[in-house]
């Protein structure tokens, strides 16, 4: 073997490092580029000094994602501790000690119930995290509105203080960052076992599709207990692997004889918790206010719930294929912003909706583009083109939007018919239409076995990348005509219309049944999820319960109501 050989895997393992030092290195040269100053030592320090917050999150970051999870539930957890050290020290001295080793264990306290929930339960990191993130931020609300308390002028020594020119903080950082790596690699012969068997997987792809027949074994009719709102009336239920078929096609009857004696109460639970969980939401909330099933409050519920319906149905058809939108939400701000860009008449609707279209087919069709054919995170290439959405916004209206919406949007938006609101028929005629392409065509049934199982698609002739990239274009063109719907509610349009929409259609997806890894979910589910989003809001205000209290309600109704699909 020649020296570039034996180089080339070792420069193939490091090649995720070798294009971060790149990327660095491109960076400083830019910015030397643009001013002397960047490269004095003065400045090397401060960054250094500023990156060390950054720097310690992203390590246990790193930690979390290696074992197949993420945590978002950092930064709310950062705001509690910083909240909690500086009112308990209040400037004393004496109980620095103390409160600092209460906060370090409130934080693996924290860890531990993230990860009690991830193991035991089952549930999603994402949503774990997510509904912690809320508990935690409800915590700190409650503990202080806003600053309180002070710290020691010697606590400051940690962020501030310096040892031989160097940030002790940064220091302390980058030693952990060594110490972590050291520990990573003692497990680098596990590491590639697991590379050289993605690599086999990976290769099988690459076969002609013609070959391997035996992998058409591998994909069953649905039997009577795979029939169900989370799967095609007509589709296929694909194995997540061959070792499953072959155990499938042995064993019939010790499978069948397994799946009966599998309790009857959890199964129903499996299938049908969110239909169970939003009639109780309905009936405590009707028991609890005379005024919640009034017709005005129903009226304002089914307004509030369609703009996010029709997200959640985009969303849904996204993590079938085993993908993440996190851009539907700044899709709708930019919706928002277009609507408001003409002089305000009727007349330019149809220019106003041709804008949102071509808009959003283009952010579907980057986003398609980045996971089906370069391979790109679902995550990190819709949370790129989300920032890009908001730079190209901010840019055009300067940080403050202006203008009027067209009278047409807003009766969409918030006018009604015998009661019913316009946007509500709008949701059902979007829920009508997606149920059909989902569960009673052959492209929702490619779009399940995609999600199923990407490999054995591909084996049966499917273009899984033309797929993957029709479901992220459903979901941004749905994300904008959401956007357009609730700027006619709202009325008044900021950069920031539909925030938070892109977690809520996460969750109100997953806790409708939709799975995160695949292959499972239903447009009802989706849409009874957003419901119960809504619902459970709706009620802590008729209650006249604190914001508090509102957000740590919202946080454990999103995990516990996941649970009920775990397993």
């Amino acid at each position: 073997m020649t020296g570039a050989a034996a180089a080339f895997p070792a420069l193939r393992y490091h090649s995720g490092s070798l294009r971060v030092v790149v990327l660095i290195a491109a960076v400083f040269a830019f910015g030397a580029a643009l001013t002397d100053r960047f490269l004095s030592l003065g400045n090397i320090v401060n960054v250094y000094e500023q990156s060390t917050d950054l720097a310690l999150v992203s390590l246990g970051q790193t930690l979390a994602i290696l074992t197949g999870g993420i945590d978002l539930s950092v930064g709310s957890l950062i705001s509690l501790t910083s909240c909690l050290t500086s009112g308990l020290i209040n400037g004393d001295p004496n109980r620095v000690m103390p409160v600092v080793l209460a906060v370090l264990a409130l934080g693996a306290v924290i860890g531990l119930l993230n990860a009690g929930l991830v193991i035991v339960l089952r549930v999603h990191p994402l949503i774990v995290t997510l509904g912690m993130s809320a508990i935690l931020q409800g915590a700190t609300l409650f503990y202080a509105m806003g600053p309180v308390g002070k710290v020691p002028r010697n606590f400051n020594f940690l962020a501030y203080g310096r040892i031989a020119g160097l940030p002790v903080g940064a220091t302390i950082a980058v030693v952990l960052c060594i110490l972590i790596a050291l520990l990573l690699r003692w497990n680098r012969a596990q590491r590639w076992t697991g590379r050289r068997h993605r690599n086999v997987v990976r290769s099988l792809s690459h076969f002609p599709r013609q070959q391997f027949a035996e992998f058409h074994g591998c994909v069953e009719a649905l039997s009577v207990d795979r029939t169900g709102p989370d799967h095609h009336s007509r589709g296929v239920g694909v194995y997540g692997s061959a070792e499953d078929c072959v155990t499938a096609t042995i064993e019939p009857l010790e499978t069948a004889a397994s799946r009966a004696a599998s309790p009857r109460l959890r199964s129903l639970l499996s299938r049908f918790g969110i239909f169970l969980i939003l009639p109780m939401l309905i009936l405590i909330g009707g028991a609890v206010s005379t005024s919640f099933l009034s017709a005005g409050n129903i009226s304002n519920l089914l307004l509030q719930i369609a703009p996010l319906g029709i997200v959640a149905i985009g969303q849904t058809f996204v993590m079938i294929v085993r993908g993440l939108d996190l851009s539907v939400a700044s899709m709708m701000a930019t919706a928002a912003v277009i609507a408001t860009g003409f002089a305000g008449s009727n007349d330019d609707v149809a220019l106003i909706v041709a804008a949102v279209a071509g808009t959003s087919i283009c952010v579907g069709l980057i986003n398609g583009f980045l996971v089906a054919r370069r391979g790109v995170s679902p995550f990190l290439a819709t949370l790129a083109t989300m920032i890009l959405l908001q730079g190209f916004r901010f840019a055009y209206t300067q940080g403050a939007p202006s203008g009027n919406v067209p009278p047409l949007f807003r009766t969409f938006g918030s006018g009604k018919i015998y009661g019913i609101p316009y946007n509500c028929v709008i949701l059902l005629a979007v829920v009508t239409f997606f149920w059909i392409v989902l569960h009673r065509s052959a492209f929702g049934r490619r779009i399940f076995i995609v999600g199923g199982n990407p490999v054995t698609g591909h084996l049966l002739g499917i273009r899984t990348d033309v797929v993957t990239i029709a479901c992220y274009l459903i979901s941004s063109c749905l994300a904008g005509a959401a956007g357009l719907i609730l700027s006619g509610y709202v009325g008044l349009v900021d950069n920031w219309v539909g925030q938070g929409y892109e977690l809520d259609s996460i969750v109100a997806c997953v806790i409708g049944g939709v799975s995160l890894k695949g292959g499972r979910g239903s447009i009802a589910g989706a849409l009874a999820g957003a419901a119960t989003i809504m619902v459970a809001a709706n009620e802590v205000l008729l209650f006249g319960l604190p914001i508090q209290v509102q957000i740590i309600i919202k946080g454990v109704v999103m995990v516990f109501a996941a649970a009920l699909y775990a397993g």
